[in-house]
């Protein structure tokens, strides 16, 4: 597959990092009201999943406790400024993002 930005934005190919305001807008400290980030169907009990905010700050950091369940972060409606996932910080699955 490959990555969609509607809402959900679902993001599978990580062989770049991904900065989804500049993806989706052109900027990149775009900033989003986020519902929450789902880990889909991690694959291993070692894997892990990082996303960003714009300045490199972790906001949803999660290791996989059973294989092919997904993590789900509620955030709420929260002001996040920008979106990034850096190559190799999701080790398996997709992210789903649901905006506000």
């Amino acid at each position: 597959m490959s990555n969609t930005f509607n809402n959900p934005i679902i993001l599978d190919t990580f062989t770049s990092d991904i900065d989804v305001g500049d993806a989706i807008y052109g900027i990149t400290n775009m900033p989003f009201y986020i519902e929450h980030i789902e880990w889909q169907t991690p694959e291993s009990t070692n894997h892990r999943a990082i996303v960003r905010n714009a300045l490199g700050t972790t906001i949803f950091d999660e290791k996989c406790s059973v294989a092919h369940q997904s993590v789900f972060k509620p955030f709420n409606g929260i002001i996040v400024t920008g979106l990034k996932i850096v190559t190799d910080e999701v080790e398996s699955g997709k992210i789903s993002i649901k905006l506000k």
